[in-house]
C-alpha cells in the first residue's frame, strides 16, 4: 500500500525545495557546467604557448574587457534552473517576470537557526486555508524570482536590523556598484599618475635651475647696464662683468667638434677631418676654418672644452701608453712573484718535512742534533771585515774608530772616535746591536767644544768604558793629546749611562808617566786597571783606585815598546795581553803575551796572526768576550783620509795559552747567545754588467773588477738604476748581501737599495783606485727560492758608486 505524505510534510518538503531552488539561482551556472579550454592560448611553466603570447600588460586590459563584455551579456546571467528549464522546454514564465520588474529585492528567508519561523506559505499571496470536504487541488505556489526577492528582502531588513549595511541586490545594482568602485580606482590612479608627473616636472625644472646657476646662464629680469641712480655719483663709466657668454646652438657647436675620449682616436679624428679640409677648394676650406674658429671659440667661451691640440693629444696619447706599459709590466711582474712565492713556499714546505724525516731518523738511530758551528753555515747575518758599514740612524759608515765595546744586558754598545771631517776631536760616538752586525747610532758621548781638552785641533783617542757598581757610574778613559802628540795623557769622564750624555773630569799622565795608545780592563772580582804605552819606559799595567777615576799603583811594565793593548781572561784563568808594535799608523804583526797574574811574570811575545799578514792588515783595538769564546776587534787606518778607515772583526782562537788568529774571512757569522763561530755561507755572484739598466746607467770597463767591467752612472741627473732580478737564495731569512763597488772620490757616496720592495740607504767608502772594488754591505730579508729582485738607485739626486757585483748568500 503506498504511503500517502501529510499535508504538513509535503508542505516542508516543497518549503526547503523552494529555499534550495533560490540558492541555485544565486549561483552563476559556469561554475557548475564545464568549460573550455582554449590549450593553444594558455602556457605551462615548462612549456611555451604555441601562439604568439600577448605582453603582461596587453594581457591583462584584454582580459579585463573580456570578462566585462561577459557580465553585460544576458547569456551568461543565467541561473542552473533557467538553463535546466531551457533545455527540458520548461521555462518558467515568472522568470520572465522576474526580469522585467529590474531592481524588485526579495523579501523572504531560509530556515535559518538564527532566524525566526516563518511559515513558507505567509510569504504567498495565495490563502492556505483548505475546504472542508472538498478534495484539495495542488497549491500554487510564486516563481523562484519571486522568493529571491523576498529573501534578499529579509536578509537585508535583518541586516539593517543588526545595524549592517546592505549589498546590492539586483544584478543592475551589482553592475552598478562595480562601475562605480572602478570608477574610483581610476580616478585614483589618475590622481597618483598627475601627483607623479607634477613631482617630475618640479624635480626637473630645479635641476635646471641649478645648473643654469652654475653655468651662469639663468636669464635675468634686469638691464645688463642699470640705470643711473638719482642724485648719485657718476663717473660716465660703467662696468659690466660677464660671468658666461651664451650663444645660439652651443650644445650642437659642441657634439660637433667633440672628440674620442681616448687621446690616439682623437688623433685619427682630427687627421681624417684635416685630410677632408685639404681635399676642399682654397676658398671653401678656408670659409670652413673661419667659421670653425669662430665656433671653437663660442664653445670655450660658454666654458666647453675643445679637444684640436694635436701636439697636447700625442703626449697624452704617450703618456697613457706608458701607463698601459708599466701596469702591463707590473703585471707580469706581480704573476712572476706570486708564482715564485708559491713555488717557494712549496719548496720550504718540502725542505721542512724532509729535516723533519730526517730529525726522526736521527732520533731513531740515536744520532745527536747538530748545533755550533754546523749551523751557522746557512745564508744568515754576517759580519764581514773592512767594509763599509751602514749604520741606521746616520746612514753613514759607522765611525767608531779605536773603540771599545760593553755588553748590557742583551745589548752591544760600540764606543769609539768619530773621524768624518779628519783626524781632530769632533765627538765620541755610541752605537747599539744586540747581534754585532746591524747597528744603530745612538748619539755622541763627548762633542765638540770651544776650548779644553776637548776644544778644536785636539787628539781625543781610543775611548773605553767600564762599569763602577759602586758608584753607578760608567767611567771612560781616552788618550788626551795636542795635535803634535807633545801632552801624551790620559782623560776620564763619567755617565750614568751607557749611551747618555758623559761629564768630562779632567786629564793627567799616570803616575807622572807618558800615556799614549792605551785600554782599559776590569777583572771577574771588579778590580779595574789601566793599560798604557808610556814610550820611555814601555807598556804599563796600572790599577785605578775603587771608584776608577785615578790610577793607585803600577802592578806591571814590560821593556817592549808596544802599543794599542787589549787584555782578555780565559776560562782556564790565563791573561792575555794583546798589543801593537810602534809602527805608526802602518799595520804590523800584533804581538800576544800570557800570564796567570796581571803582576807576571809573563811570557815572551809572539804573533797571534801568521806572520807577514800584518795581522790581517790591522791594528788591535778590543778583544770582545762572547760566550766562552773571543772576538778580535782590529782597526784598518787610512791615514790620509781617517773616515774611511775600516774595522777588522775575526774569531780569535784561545787554547791553553795560546792565540791565533788563523784564517781572514771574507765573512763570518757568530751566535751571540752560544758564542760559537764559524765562516759564512757560499755566496752567488751576479754580474753587474748582466743586470737590467735603466735611465743613465751604462756597462764601462774595469780592469779589477771580476768581469772587467761595471756599471756606472747610478742615480744622478739621469736617475741611472740597476736592477737584479731573480735573484736566488736557499732560505727565507735575514742576511747580508755584499754590494763590490768602485769609488774614486775621496767621501763616501750614496745609494738607495731595495730588496724586495724595501728601501734603504747605504754608504759607499772611497776604494782605493777607481780600478779595484770595494766591499759594501746591507743586510735584508731575503725569500727562498729566485723570487727576490734587488735594484740600486740613486739617493738625493747623487750618484752611487759604480758596481762590479753582488755577492748574495745561498747556502
Amino acid at each position: 500500500m503506498p504511503i500517502t505524505p501529510s499535508h504538513e510534510l509535503r508542505a516542508s518538503l516543497e518549503r526547503h525545495n523552494k529555499v534550495f531552488e533560490t540558492l541555485l539561482h544565486l549561483i552563476p551556472a559556469k561554475y557548475y557546467l564545464p568549460q573550455d579550454r582554449d590549450d593553444d592560448n594558455s602556457g605551462s611553466k615548462y612549456q611555451k604557448n604555441k601562439k604568439k603570447q600577448l605582453a603582461p600588460k596587453q594581457a591583462i586590459k584584454e582580459a579585463t574587457k573580456k570578462a566585462r563584455r561577459e557580465k553585460l551579456d544576458p547569456a551568461n546571467n543565467k541561473s542552473i534552473l533557467e538553463i535546466q528549464r531551457e533545455v527540458a522546454g520548461l521555462r518558467d514564465p515568472a522568470s520572465s517576470n522576474s526580469k522585467q520588474k529590474g531592481k524588485q529585492k526579495a523579501t523572504s528567508g531560509d530556515s535559518d537557526s538564527d532566524d525566526p519561523d516563518i511559515d513558507m506559505a505567509d510569504l504567498s499571496d495565495t490563502p492556505n486555508h483548505p475546504t472542508p470536504g472538498a478534495s484539495q487541488p495542488m497549491p500554487s505556489y510564486e516563481s523562484i524570482s519571486t522568493i529571491r526577492a523576498k529573501l534578499h528582502a529579509r536578509i537585508d531588513g535583518l541586516k539593517q536590523g543588526r545595524g549592517q549595511k546592505g549589498e546590492p541586490g539586483s544584478r543592475d545594482e551589482l553592475l552598478e556598484e562595480q562601475r562605480r568602485k572602478r570608477g574610483l580606482l581610476r580616478e585614483k590612479r589618475r590622481q597618483a599618475t598627475r601627483e607623479r608627473k607634477r613631482n617630475e616636472e618640479t624635480k626637473k625644472q630645479k635641476k635646471s635651475g641649478a645648473q643654469e646657476r652654475d653655468k651662469g646662464h639663468q636669464a635675468k629680469t634686469q638691464l645688463i647696464v642699470p640705470d643711473p641712480v638719482p642724485g648719485g655719483s657718476s663717473s660716465g663709466t660703467t662696468n659690466v662683468a660677464f660671468s658666461a657668454v651664451a650663444s645660439s646652438g652651443g650644445p650642437s657647436k659642441a657634439k660637433k667638434y667633440a672628440t674620442a675620449a681616448d687621446p690616439r682616436a682623437a688623433l685619427n679624428q682630427l687627421a681624417s677631418r684635416n685630410e677632408k679640409l685639404a681635399s676642399l677648394p682654397s676658398e671653401k676650406r678656408e670659409a670652413i676654418e673661419e667659421r670653425s674658429r669662430w665656433e671653437k671659440a663660442e664653445i670655450r667661451a660658454e666654458g666647453g672644452k675643445v679637444h684640436d691640440d694635436t701636439a697636447r693629444l700625442k703626449k697624452a696619447a704617450k703618456r697613457k701608453e706608458k701607463e698601459k706599459s708599466k701596469s702591463k709590466l707590473e703585471w707580469n711582474k706581480r704573476k712572476e712573484t706570486i708564482a715564485a712565492n708559491m713555488a717557494a713556499k712549496q719548496k720550504k714546505r718540502t725542505d721542512n718535512i724532509a729535516q723533519r724525516n730526517e730529525r726522526r731518523n736521527d732520533a731513531r738511530k740515536g744520532v745527536k742534533p747538530k748545533t755550533g758551528l754546523s749551523q751557522l753555515a746557512v745564508a744568515t747575518l754576517q759580519i764581514v771585515p773592512a767594509a763599509t758599514w751602514t749604520a741606521s740612524g746616520t746612514n753613514q759608515h759607522v765611525q767608531a774608530h779605536g773603540g771599545g765595546m760593553i755588553k748590557e744586558g742583551s745589548t752591544y754598545y760600540w764606543i769609539g772616535e768619530n773621524k768624518l771631517n779628519g783626524s781632530a776631536f769632533q765627538s765620541i760616538n755610541c752605537y747599539s746591536s744586540t747581534n754585532l752586525v746591524e747597528w744603530k747610532y745612538v748619539g755622541a758621548l763627548l762633542t765638540l767644544q770651544s776650548s779644553g781638552d776637548l776644544g778644536p785641533s785636539r787628539v781625543v783617542e781610543r775611548p773605553k768604558v767600564i762599569y763602577n757598581p759602586t758608584t753607578k757610574q760608567y767611567v771612560m778613559y781616552m788618550h788626551i793629546d795636542s795635535s803634535s802628540y807633545g801632552e801624551a795623557k790620559v782623560g776620564v769622564a763619567t755617565g750614568s749611562s751607557v749611551c747618555g750624555t758623559y761629564s768630562y773630569q779632567g786629564s793627567f799622565q799616570p803616575l807622572g808617566f807618558q800615556s799614549r795608545d792605551m785600554g782599559l780592563y776590569k777583572d771577574t772580582d771588579g778590580t779595574a786597571y789601566l793599560l798604557t804605552e808610556d814610550r820611555a819606559n814601555g807598556l804599563r799595567i796600572d790599577k785605578l783606585s775603587d771608584d776608577y777615576l785615578s790610577v793607585v799603583s803600577n802592578v806591571y811594565t814590560w821593556a817592549e815598546k808596544y802599543e794599542a793593548p787589549a787584555v782578555i781572561k780565559s776560562s782556564a784563568g790565563v791573561y792575555f795581553m794583546f798589543a801593537s808594535q810602534l809602527t805608526g799608523w802602518n799595520t804590523n804583526d800584533n804581538m800576544y803575551s800570557t800570564s796567570t797574574s796581571l803582576s807576571g811574570p809573563w811570557s815572551s811575545w809572539q804573533t797571534f796572526a801568521p806572520s807577514g799578514s800584518r795581522t790581517w792588515d790591522s791594528q788591535t783595538t778590543f778583544v770582545l768576550p762572547i760566550g766562552n769564546n773571543f772576538m778580535y776587534m782590529g782597526d784598518r787606518w787610512f791615514s790620509g783620509n781617517l773616515m774611511r778607515s775600516t774595522y777588522v772583526w775575526l774569531p780569535l782562537t784561545i787554547s791553553g795559552t795560546t792565540a791565533s788568529m788563523p784564517t781572514n774571512y771574507i765573512n763570518w757569522v757568530v751566535d751571540v747567545n752560544t758564542g760559537a763561530m764559524g765562516p759564512g755561507p757560499g755566496e752567488n755572484q751576479p754580474e753587474a754588467e748582466s743586470a737590467s739598466l735603466s735611465g743613465s746607467a751604462v756597462v764601462a770597463s774595469c780592469s779589477g773588477c771580476s768581469g772587467s767591467s761595471a756599471v756606472g752612472y747610478i742615480g744622478g741627473s739621469g736617475n741611472g738604476v740597476l736592477t737584479f732580478n731573480n735573484v736566488v737564495s736557499n732560505a727565507s731569512t735575514r742576511t747580508t748581501l755584499r754590494i763590490k763597488h768602485l769609488n774614486g772620490d775621496t767621501t763616501q757616496r750614496y745609494g738607495t737599495v731595495t730588496v724586495n720592495g724595501v728601501s734603504q740607504t747605504v754608504a759607499f767608502l772611497p776604494t782605493a783606485d777607481g780600478q779595484t772594488p770595494g766591499s759594501s754591505v746591507v743586510h735584508v730579508n731575503l725569500n727562498s727560492g729566485s723570487s727576490n729582485t734587488v735594484s740600486i738607485g740613486g739617493y738625493n739626486g747623487g750618484y752611487v758608486a759604480d758596481v762590479d757585483r753582488l755577492m748574495v748568500p745561498v747556502s
